[in-house]
């Protein structure tokens, strides 16, 4: 039973030094990439209110 619990560590931390690895290299990626689209958010058109608490709507 010791010898399979000790084999079980051994696996999932090789899974888990995989899992990082991948993960720094997913993370170099995304900080090397540029823009890949149009922003999520649209900005404001001109003479939009912008969402602040206390603003009041313009009509």
């Amino acid at each position: 039973m010791e010898y399979s619990l000790t084999r079980l560590g051994e696996s999932l931390m090789e899974a888990l030094e995989a899992l990082c690895a991948r993960a720094e290299k997913d993370f170099e990626e995304l900080e090397t990439a540029g823009p890949v689209g149009p922003p999520l958010i649209a900005p404001p058109d001109a003479g939009q209110l912008e969402a602040r608490p206390g603003n009041r709507l313009r009509r």
